[in-house]
């Protein structure tokens, strides 16, 4: 090529970058933005409130005293609030709801959204109205109250409803056939480092769901879920999934405690944490403690098949069967892996009735490297009533239940099957007691001598904020007979306390969900998320993982454009230091777009006809320089 080809060539390139830069101007960004500065409920020119702001989105124009510090109005627009706006009241007045009309928006900041408990008017905080996704990171929701024909007092949704790093409390349903307490969304519910408490449906039946319902795809991550009621005849004291066009429940290192499905011992009452009919419910390192239903599944009760691994159950209660669990009917055989039942109990004491003190099933279930101590029932089965399907045990403890009706017959019985006989496939299994039920060949039965329920470490330690913990577990004592007893079909890696604790140690693995001597784990990984905006600047943490017992200390940079407002998580405030670390950690960091005054001098603009002429010209320009460079 000649130098004047090359020249020719250059100068083409720079006609292209200069249109290509005209035409930047010309299409906007993804999203506008709108900074709430004001904590009134109103719309006016003093300042931007957090209704003016989504008026101004609604309608794609701005309201009131509001600003858009972002780009053009679109899908994906974001309300941020200012660190002077720390808790927005909405007025009591009728129906005064803020509504969305918008598909998708984000809503993120530090800040309180509530109605008044003391308000004459009953009104729910949010309503978005369009399919899409409604995103709420950082906020509180408290004090909504429905009294109409639909539920969710928080958030009722015709989408996806996402939370991040929310609270959402004291949101109430009071109306027939009203489902979700405080979150009501069809099409499907994330959360993530959220917790939902005192959230409640108070007038079934037909109102399933205290904190959350939807017929669609629910995950819940790092999340708690504390003192959510169901009441009169529905199910799921917390969380109801219903079948829908694409139903799936995950359940990933989260708490559920105290959580009820109430009601009279006569309507039947399902779930007391989890209400399940769809298609899978998966959980995954995550504690239930103490929830309880008046009806059956004290902690769940599941139509679909059910997969359970590293997780933990304690203290749940149901009134007629299955203190811990419900396995109703499914075709696919459920499934409970590296997971500990301790000291549930279905049944009312003193009256013979109630069954299966920890699971009450009529299918398929196989279980492998399950701790079961401790459980009763007023009725049949301490622990299992076995009443229909296969049942399948390997290297599994069933043992020391309680079970009151004398037909169980002499003494306490572990696994009890309700009619006819039943012969429990699988290998290496302690148990106890059973009736009307062949165990495999060679199953151990003495004490398994089992410690303390307790928190015997793991690496992803279950729920957020002060109710972060590792689910508990029971570790046999050095002198137990499930010590190298068991077996590892399914080369499962880890124990129930994950990455860390191996599986097997020693000549085989224990019988049972932990393993005795596994080793401590030698580093923990500090877990940094960055909201609202994941490119607006970078944590480092120094070291990352950390020694066990060690410290660390996370620094936050913003990228131009941006400020850092503060962790949260594992550490609060502008710095971040972690001392004598022994869990993993979770530390947000949360920075804000820099704020343009709007009081700065106007930048000249020209309109389009201007603009099209000038790239007439520019064009022109490029091309007489192309051809007197020929």
């Amino acid at each position: 090529m000649t130098s004047l080809s090359r020249c020719a060539l250059a100068a083409r390139r720079q006609t292209t970058l200069i249109f290509a830069f005209f035409f930047a101007l010309l299409v906007p960004a993804h999203a506008a933005t709108i900074v709430v500065n004001g904590s009134d409920d109103t719309i006016h020119a003093g300042n931007c409130t957090l209704r003016a702001a989504i008026a101004s989105i609604n309608g794609a124009s701005l309201q009131g005293a509001c600003a858009n510090t972002g780009a053009a109005f679109g899908s994906g627009d974001v309300i941020n609030f200012a660190p002077s706006v720390t808790t927005i009241t909405l007025n009591d007045a009728p129906n005064n709801s803020l509504v969305i009309q918008v598909a998708d928006l984000v809503i993120s900041g530090n800040v309180v959204i509530e109605r008044n408990t003391a308000s004459a008017n009953a009104f729910r905080l949010f309503r978005h109205n369009v399919p899409g996704t409604f995103s709420l990171i950082g906020v509180t929701l408290r004090g909504g109250l429905v009294t109409g024909t639909d539920g969710g007092a928080a958030v009722r949704s015709a989408g996806t409803v996402s939370l991040q790093n929310a609270t959402v409390q004291n949101n109430i349903t009071n109306c027939a056939s009203c489902p979700g307490g405080a979150v009501f969304a069809p099409v499907g519910v994330q959360t993530v480092n959220s917790t939902f408490s005192g959230n409640q449906t108070r007038s079934g039946p037909g109102s399933p769901g205290g904190a959350i319902f939807s017929n669609g795809a629910i995950e819940l991550s790092n999340s708690v879920f504390d003192r959510n009621i169901a009441e009169s005849g529905s199910c799921g004291g917390a969380v109801a999934a219903t079948s829908g066009p694409s139903p799936s429940l995950r359940v990933i290192s989260s708490y559920f405690e105290s959580n009820e499905a109430r009601g009279t011992l006569t309507t039947g009452q399902l779930g007391g944490a989890l209400c399940a009919s769809i298609a899978t419910t998966t959980i995954i390192n995550s504690e239930f403690r103490g929830n309880l239903s008046f009806g059956e599944g004290g902690a769940l009760y599941a139509l679909g098949p059910v997969e359970i691994d590293q997780s933990s159950f304690s203290g749940n209660q149901a009134t007629r069967g299955g203190g811990a669990i419900r396995f109703a009917n499914s075709a696919t055989p459920h499934q409970v892996r590296n997971s500990t039942f301790h000291n549930n109990s279905a049944g009312v004491s003193t009256t013979n009735s109630g069954n299966g003190g920890a699971f009450l099933t009529t299918n398929d279930l196989t279980l492998a490297n399950v701790t079961m101590s401790n459980n009763r029932s007023a009725g049949l089965g301490g622990a299992i009533l076995h009443n229909g399907g296969t049942l399948t045990m390997t290297s599994t403890i069933i043992a020391n239940s309680i079970s009151e009706n004398p037909a169980n017959g002499a003494g306490n019985i572990d696994i009890y099957r309700n009619s006819g006989t039943a012969t429990i496939a699988g290998s290496n299994n302690l148990i106890r007691a059973v009736t009307s039920i062949t165990v495999p060949a060679g199953t151990l039965t003495s004490d398994p001598q089992l410690g303390a329920l307790g928190n015997q470490g793991c690496l992803a330690p279950a729920g957020t904020g002060s109710s972060l913990t590792c689910p508990f577990a029971q570790l046999p004592a050095l002198t137990s007979p499930v010590i190298d007893a068991g077996a590892n079909p399914l080369a499962l890696q880890y124990d129930q306390r994950g990455n860390g604790f191996p599986r097997v140690i020693g000549a085989a693995a224990d019988i049972g969900a932990v393993e005795r001597g596994g080793a401590a784990v030698a580093t923990w990984p500090v877990n940094v998320s960055i909201l609202p905006i994941t490119n607006a600047g970078n944590v480092s943490c120094t070291p990352n993982p950390v020694p066990n017992g060690q410290s660390t200390t996370c620094t936050a940079t913003p990228r131009p454009g941006y400020v850092f407002d503060g962790f949260s998580g594992a550490c609060m405030g502008a710095t971040c230091v972690l001392n004598n670390v022994t869990a993993a950690q979770n530390v947000t960091a949360r920075f804000s777009a820099i704020v343009v005054s709007t009081t700065a001098a106007a930048v000249p603009t020209m309109n389009a006809m201007v603009l099209v002429t000038l790239l007439i010209t520019l064009a022109g320009v490029g091309g007489a320089m192309a051809r007197r460079l020929r």
